[in-house]
């Protein structure tokens, strides 16, 4: 599943912070942003696949050494609710550096794109081909790829209903009361953190060319 990594970080951002958060194991994130590097065996192999500069890990680690300063008797979800009533895009880009480097998320999956650019045991889609105006699109495309041989055995009318009744019925948790523009003023407050936009443009290239 692909997407734009700016994207997919606003999108973290605020889907977690709400009140209460929708994943309790975001409540359990450490203080210690050193934690959040731990697996760096991986971390290093990972932007290896890549080509990007294993330098930024720890220019990382300096920009949150320098701007990440929680209160100990709260949790990460707690100083990152206050810090960004204060400075949003600080928030934004501590929890984004979280991201990338605990969750390894957006590396795996620009790790996987290179390594199977060439396999077509693999379908790619994005967020767009979820809009009403290409699902239909997209669930004849899912059933032909996932089903094949026994594709005549599926009625894509019982799936359609499915996902429209699915729709109607979405916990409102799931949706962001953010306008566009808020979004893309939290997206462009990324590019300000050199590290962040070197990871993120290295990825996006690489989604771009080989999807």
């Amino acid at each position: 599943f692909i997407r734009n990594t700016y994207e997919q970080a606003v999108s973290n951002f605020n889907y977690h912070l709400q009140t209460p958060t929708p994943e309790k194991w975001f409540l359990n994130i450490s203080n210690n942003y050193k934690n959040w590097f731990s697996n760096i065996t991986m971390i290093k192999l990972l932007f290896n696949i890549l080509d990007i500069n294993v330098g930024l890990i720890e220019k990382a680690k300096i920009y949150l050494k320098e701007n990440f300063k929680p209160n100990k008797n709260l949790s990460y979800y707690e100083n990152i609710k206050l810090l960004r009533l204060t400075d949003e895009s600080k928030a934004l880009k501590i929890e984004t550096l979280r991201f990338i480097f605990c969750t390894k998320h957006v590396l795996k999956m620009a790790s996987i794109i290179i390594n199977n650019k060439k396999n077509n045991n693999l379908l790619y889609v994005n967020m767009n081909d979820f809009k009403k105006d290409k699902i239909n699109h997209t669930i004849t495309q899912l059933s032909s790829f996932l089903f094949r041989d026994e594709l005549e055995l599926i009625d894509n009318k019982l799936i359609i209903n499915f996902y429209n009744k699915e729709q109607e019925n979405k916990n409102s948790k799931h949706i962001s009361n953010k306008t566009q523009q808020e979004k893309d003023n939290l997206k462009n407050s990324l590019f300000q953190n050199k590290v962040i936009k070197r990871i993120f443009n290295k990825i996006n290239r690489i989604i771009q060319n080989n999807t």
